[in-house]
Formats: C-alpha cells, structure tokens, sequence
C-alpha cells in the first residue's frame, strides 16, 4: 500500500479541522472533517485559486439550504430538491469545482434538528468553512514538492521515446505491440504535462531563487514539449509501420536517422542530468549539425514509387520538425548552463 504526499495531506487537513472545530465546541465536527476532504488541492495556487470560489459555493448551499428548511421543512424530498437547487445555481455560477462543497453545506444545514434550527444551522456553516480554511492551511504550511517527480518522470518517458525509436521500424515487431505501447505512452505524457503544470503552480509562491528556478522551468518545459512530439512522431511512424516495413530501402533509410536522432536525444537529456561534461557533449553533438536526414534524399530514393513516396516523406519531414525540437532544447540546457554555471539537480 503506498500513501502519496496529497493522501497524507488530506488526513492532516481532516485532523486539523476536527480539532479546531472541538476546541471551538462546535457539533457535529463529522461535517468540518468531510469539508476538508473534498476541498484539499494539489498546490498552494490552486488552493487560493478555488478558497474564494469554495466560499461562495458555501454560501449558496447555506442560503438554499436555509431557506428550503424555513419554507418547506427537512423532509427528505425537500432535502433533496436542495441538493438539486444548489448545484443548478453553483452550475449557473460557474462553481462547478465547488459543487461537493455545496452539496455538504445543505445537507449538513437541512438535517438539522428543527428545535435551535438557526443555532444549529450557523454551527454547521462555520464548520464547513473550518474544513475549507484547514485544507488551505495544511498547503500553506506543508506544501506540495513536484520537481522530483516530474525529473523522473522525464527522464523515464524520454528513454520509452529513445526505446521506441531505434525499435519502431524493426520487422519483427507486430503492430499491436506498436500500438498498446504508444497508448501507455499516451497516457503518461498526458500525466507528466499535470505534473508540469502542477510544479509551475508551486513555484508561484516561492520567493528565493527567483532566476535559477524560472530558467530550470523553462527547461523543463522545453522537455515536456520534446516529448510530446516525440509522441507525435512515434504516432506517425506508427500510421506508416507496415509500408516501412515492406519496403528494405525505406526501413534502412528511416531506421538509421531515428537511431542518430535518439542518441542525440539522449545525450541532451544525460547532459541536463549532468552525466556529460557539457564542452566535451558539445564537440560530440558536432556530428549531427547538418539536417538529420534531408528531404531531399527521401525525395530522390522514392520518386519513382508514388506509393512510397505519399507514405515516406511524411515521415521524413516529422523526424525533421523534432530533430529540430531536440536542438531546441540543447539550446536551452546549454543556457541554462552558462547562467548558472552548474550541475542541475
């Protein structure tokens, strides 16, 4: 069983706001403890981002609540049309992120006891916005640390990309193999721009280090965009596997620039990662300074074969596009290189 960093949060949210609520003597403390659950953010800036909104939300569910209670009683249907009400009204505002808050806030208000229905009512208000205030309060003081796992993260997905570039034109791989591959590499690509966008967020409210940080995101984001098109292309590849496949001159050709670019790509990344000295990296990245593999040459080998021709150079101008990418990013280790005159870690 792992407990991720949020998990953890999240029950130190549930016990903060149970034990304010306590302390304050406010009843039933259940109600702070399930506010804070479905309030808790992935970053301090989406904490603040959403705090008003979740307020607000509050509010509406408070007042429908409050008011359906007075006019119609706490039957269970009036309870439910409640329910229904505020979340047509959060929709109407634009709370959609905010709805379980609200739905909380009335039924927490619409099952109280009609005996000190206003005491109770505003009882269980306050404690539904203890719950919003410990879940930014737990960000504040333990907030989220991402860079870790998107450098991982990176890294992993770049050697998948790298793998599947000097395999993906062999003719002993079948095509579903190629496929169900790509989609677990779709999948983690789409989590690692979440991760990204997470790790942005967090250094919003970061103060020390300001330069160093913001030119270490641009790498990273650099590399993100790497990958992505190093998923465009592999996708493409995948489209044309079968004529690549047919044709020798085709696969030898395709096949020998994917190998050269995936060793570029990786010394881009070890040289990030600081496993290559970066002057010496430079001298070797030397050899691949003319186009990885011109047009002009698939132009000239498939002229002839219109069949080969539609499906080849596609391709072609792809490995270029992220030939270019890779250079791209080189550019922007190199950089980050001369500004801070450091390893990166």
């Amino acid at each position: 069983m792992k407990i991720g960093a949020r998990i953890l949060k999240t029950g130190v949210a549930v016990g903060l706001a149970l034990y304010i609520s306590r302390f304050l003597g406010l009843e039933p403390i259940i109600f702070a403890g399930i506010a804070a659950t479905v309030t808790v953010q992935p970053s301090l800036y989406r904490s603040w981002q959403n705090s008003l909104q979740q307020i607000q939300a509050n509010v509406v569910g408070a007042i429908v609540g409050v008011v359906l209670a007075v006019l119609l009683g706490t039957e269970p249907y009036v309870i439910a049309l409640g329910v229904i009400v505020a979340t047509s009204l959060n929709i109407q505002l634009k709370f959609n992120k905010s709805i379980p808050l609200a739905m909380v806030t009335v039924l927490a208000i619409m099952s109280s006891p009609s005996d000190n229905f206003w005491e109770i009512a505003t009882d269980r208000f306050l404690l539904i916005f203890i719950g919003v205030a410990s879940s930014i309060l737990i960000n504040i003081f333990i907030p989220p640390h991402y860079e870790k796992r998107l450098r991982k993260q990176l890294f992993d997905i770049q050697d998948n990309i790298a793998l599947n570039l000097r395999f993906m034109v062999e003719t002993d791989r079948e095509i579903h193999h190629v496929r169900a591959d790509l989609e677990q590499l779709a999948k983690r690509v789409s989590e690692l721009k979440e991760l990204y966008t997470l790790h942005r967020e967090e250094n919003r409210y970061k103060y020390h280090k300001v330069f160093p940080r913001t030119r270490k995101l641009v790498v990273f984001r650099s590399m993100v965009h790497t990958c992505e098109e190093g998923l465009d292309l592999l996708r493409l590849l995948e489209k044309h596997h079968d004529v690549l496949q047919a044709d020798e001159t085709a696969r030898q050709l395709v096949g020998t620039e994917l190998e050269k670019l995936a060793s570029f790509q990786e010394r881009v990344f070890l040289k990030y990662a600081g496993k290559l000295t970066p002057h010496l990296a430079n001298h070797e990245d030397a050899a691949y300074d003319e186009p990885i593999l011109p047009v002009e040459k698939g132009i000239a080998a498939f002229k002839d074969n219109e069949t080969l021709f539609v499906h080849v150079l596609p391709v072609l101008f792809k490995i270029h596009d992220y030939r270019e990418q890779v250079e791209e990013l080189n550019r922007t280790v190199e950089q980050y290189y001369k500004f801070h005159n450091q390893t990166a870690t």
